[in-house]
C-alpha cells in the first residue's frame, strides 16, 4: 500500500526487479502503470453546472447524457449521483437543482454507500413544465445531517427529463419573475416570487 496520494489526482507508477541490488546491470526494465486516485468528499457549498459534454469528475450515471450546459435523460429508471457530500450537523443545507421536461422523478439518498439498495426516497416530484426550468429545493432531514451523503435523481417517466444547476448550499432560493410595475417618473412597484422558507430579501437598483 502507498499512502500519501491526494484526491482524484492522475499518477504514473513505475516499478523494477532488483536482482542483484550491488550490480546496475541485473536489474529489469521498468514497468509502468498510470491511475487516477479516489474521490474524496466534498464539502458545503457543493455546485455542479454540467458545462462539458461528459460525466463530472466523481459522478456516477446510468442513463442521463451531458450537452454542455445540462444532463438530461428519455428512459424509464435512469439516474444521476452526485459524489459524496459532507452535510453540516449544525446548519440547516438544502439539495436544489433546475428541472425540466414531463413526468415522475424522485430524489433518493444514502449515507450508507453507493449500492442501491442503500438509497432511501426523500422527495418526489411531477414535471409539466415543458421547455421551462423550475427549481426543486429539498431541506436536509436531520439523520442526514452530520453525514456523507450521496445524492440520485431518478426519471421514473419514460419522457425526456433535464437537470441542472444542481447545489447543496443553505441558501439556494433565487427569486423568480421578477417584475416592475406602475411605473412612474420617480417610483416603481418590484413584485417577485420566492420560497416560503424565505423572509427577508436584499434589493438593489441601479
Amino acid at each position: 500500500t502507498f499512502g500519501g496520494l491526494l484526491a482524484t489526482t492522475a499518477y504514473d507508477v513505475r516499478v523494477k526487479a532488483i536482482c542483484d541490488p550491488e550490480d546496475e546491470e541485473n536489474q529489469s526494465t521498468w514497468t509502468n502503470y498510470e491511475f487516477t486516485s479516489g474521490c474524496a468528499a466534498f464539502d458545503v457549498p457543493f455546485a455542479e453546472t454540467f458545462d462539458s459534454y461528459s460525466m463530472p469528475t466523481c459522478w456516477d450515471a446510468d442513463g442521463f447524457r451531458f450537452s454542455g450546459g445540462y444532463a438530461y435523460s428519455y428512459d424509464l429508471d435512469a439516474w444521476i449521483m452526485t459524489p459524496a457530500i459532507n452535510i453540516p450537523s449544525d446548519e440547516t443545507t438544502y439539495l436544489a437543482f433546475d428541472v425540466k421536461g414531463y413526468g415522475n422523478f424522485s430524489v433518493m439518498a444514502s449515507y450508507r454507500g453507493t449500492d442501491a439498495s442503500r438509497f432511501a426516497e426523500i422527495y418526489s416530484g411531477e414535471i409539466e413544465s415543458g421547455s421551462n426550468y423550475t427549481q426543486v429545493v429539498v431541506p436536509m432531514s436531520d439523520n442526514l445531517k452530520g453525514r456523507q451523503v450521496y445524492f440520485k435523481i431518478v426519471n421514473n417517466a419514460d419522457q425526456y427529463q433535464y437537470i441542472d444547476n444542481l447545489s447543496v448550499d443553505y441558501c439556494p432560493f433565487v427569486p423568480a419573475n421578477l417584475t416592475a410595475t406602475h411605473l412612474t417618473e420617480n417610483s416603481a412597484v418590484l413584485a417577485w416570487t420566492a420560497d416560503e422558507a424565505v423572509n427577508n430579501f436584499q434589493v438593489k437598483v441601479g
